[in-house]
């Protein structure tokens, strides 16, 4: 019955005309104080909407903390990555050296090879030079025995 808005209206103007009867109207400012229109209460935030709003607030703030430092491990190993890529170029490239020589060594004992001599043909060679130093002696006799013999014949005669 007091909250209606023209009553309310009635009682502040009352309260602010007749400020002289303060005495006898002390009950009815004690009532003017009473009946003044509040401002609408505030809403507290409830705990279920704050629970709601500092969960995604933590959310968001872990969400942001773990991109950076995800981020950042990313640079660090993505870096370490390509140090380790450098260092096997480089390493294929000696090893790519070594096998250039290693096949030019190859190329180059195949043709001593192709060029040596086998154990056959100096087995061959031996058996042709033996047979030649015989033949050499065997002249060599000979020869010493027609000279021995001429001497004889000079000798004799």
């Amino acid at each position: 019955m007091f909250r209606t808005p023209a009553f309310r209206r009635l009682l502040t103007t009352a309260a602010t005309t007749a400020p002289a009867a303060a005495t006898e109207a002390a009950p009815a400012a004690a009532a003017t104080f009473r009946n003044t229109p509040l401002p609408p209460p505030k809403k507290p935030v409830g705990a279920i909407r704050g629970g709601v709003i500092g969960f995604l607030l933590g959310i968001v703030l872990a969400g942001t903390a773990g991109y950076y430092y995800l981020v950042d491990d990313y640079q660090v190993y993505s870096n370490a990555l390509l140090n380790n890529v450098e260092q096997l170029g480089g390493s294929v490239e000696s090893i790519r050296a070594s096998l250039k020589k290693a096949d030019k060594l190859e190329a180059e004992v195949k043709a001593l090879k192709d060029n040596a001599a086998k154990r056959d043909e100096l087995e061959k060679a031996r058996k042709e030079m033996l047979k030649a130093l015989d033949n050499l002696t065997i002249e060599h006799l000979e020869l010493k025995t027609r000279v021995w013999a001429a001497e004889q014949d000079i000798k004799k005669h």
